[in-house]
């Protein structure tokens, strides 16, 4: 009998260890794309932002741009993704991740900066649903398993 209950739990355990493993989660963004930049303007792009950074990374915001022949930049905010920009040969990709206004406002106010410079694409990517926070159980796993508090604020200097 000991034994049966002994099985019993460490299956149960593997059933966890499983759905932890592979618990689906995801962070979404609104999707929006441009004509692509020529490799002078999104190196533009990219020193930009590398300048706006200096005074982003008091309130927690860190960039990373790679090196200088990179086709993307992204800003975490404590390591969640805030604002990604994808410069592909068919189209200019910028992805604004859930709630970025509320807990990075200056990364979006950066992104505002750059719209105008940006020309439309003529195929927009298909508009799903709003996109949504994650809910308590995908907060939870982000949190614990990736390493992302999607309750990270950097709205305000530390």
């Amino acid at each position: 009998m000991k034994t049966k209950i002994a099985g019993c739990v460490a299956a149960g355990l593997c059933l966890l260890a499983l759905a932890w493993v592979f618990f689906p989660v995801s962070v979404e963004a609104d999707h929006q794309t441009f004509m692509p930049l020529t490799a002078e303007e999104f190196a533009q792009v990219r020193a930009e932002a590398i300048d706006a950074e200096a005074s982003l990374r008091l309130k927690g915001i860190e960039l990373i741009a790679g090196d200088p022949a990179s086709h993307s930049i992204q800003f975490d905010c404590k390591g969640v993704p805030v604002l990604t920009l994808i410069n592909g040969p068919i189209v200019l990709s910028v992805l604004t991740m859930v709630d970025a206004d509320q807990r990075a406002p200056d990364v979006v106010s950066f992104r505002g900066r750059l719209y105008p410079r940006f020309k439309e694409s003529w195929k927009q990517p298909v508009k799903g649903a709003v996109p949504t926070r994650p809910n308590v159980v995908e907060a939870f796993v982000l949190k614990h398993r990736e390493g992302m508090n999607m309750a990270a604020d950097c709205s305000s200097i530390l």
